[in-house]
């Protein structure tokens, strides 16, 4: 992460923990490229699935990579026919969402 930072010309030596939260949220929200692109298709080359000139930085984002899953999960329910599936869905739903919430480490 310190060196994408040192790309982006972003002294952090100086700041406290607070700014440097605050900062980070800024700075790095809404990038997300999640490798998950090539697990639709992993028998695939990153050519084949024209990704070979996709770019993976050395850090990650991966809580991008949750709000993805975060939003599959909300949009489950909103997908069954079926209403006792539908109710089980809002269940699951409803649980995996404030398991994320209480387990929440940034």
């Amino acid at each position: 992460m310190q060196d994408e930072l040192e790309d982006r010309h972003v002294n952090t030596h100086t700041w406290g923990k607070p700014r440097l939260q605050q900062e980070l949220n800024d700075i790095l929200h809404g990038i997300s490229r999640p490798p998950a692109f090539m697990t639709s298709a992993p028998e695939k080359s990153a050519k084949q699935l024209n990704l070979d000139s996709y770019e993976v930085m050395m850090c990650e984002p991966l809580h991008d990579l949750s709000n993805v899953i975060i939003n599959f999960i909300n949009e489950l329910p909103h997908h069954a026919d079926n209403n006792d599936v539908k109710s089980e869905l809002e269940a699951f739903s409803s649980h995996e969402l404030n398991e994320r919430k209480s387990s929440k480490v940034c």
